[in-house]
């Protein structure tokens, strides 16, 4: 997949730019499927808001720097629009994560997420 130009990039700004203050806005990133987690860095519980296109089937797994799974597991069926979930840093045994880095996994029907997780004790 090709690199977006810089001309690319300034007619994207160019059209949120007159689109400022209107709902369109809005309905372009509604178009796509996003995941935000906040707060991040995190002391023992964060937010994930799943926004899909489609309903699908959703996994999630946690891995630490050295790439081994601490914790994995569903979410269950997810439908179209927004979702949100509260994420516990603890692993497989529920026990507290040690300060770090992480990386949260999430994979669904044509779907996959990976994004950094901080926890800081």
């Amino acid at each position: 997949m090709e690199s977006p130009s810089p001309t690319d990039f300034s007619r994207f700004w160019s059209l949120l730019s007159r689109l400022k203050g209107s709902n369109t806005a809005l309905c372009i990133v509604s178009q796509r499927n996003h995941l935000s987690i906040y707060p991040n860095p995190f002391n023992y519980t964060a937010n994930l808001a799943l926004n899909l296109k489609e309903s699908s089937i959703m996994q999630f797994e946690i891995y630490n720097l050295r790439g081994q799974l601490i914790r994995g597991g569903s979410l269950g069926n997810c439908e179209p629009g927004e979702t949100k979930f509260l994420l516990k840093a603890v692993d497989a045994e529920g026990k507290a994560l040690q300060s770090g880095i992480y990386f949260l996994r999430l994979q669904g029907d044509g779907i996959s997420f990976m994004q950094r997780l901080m926890v800081m004790r």
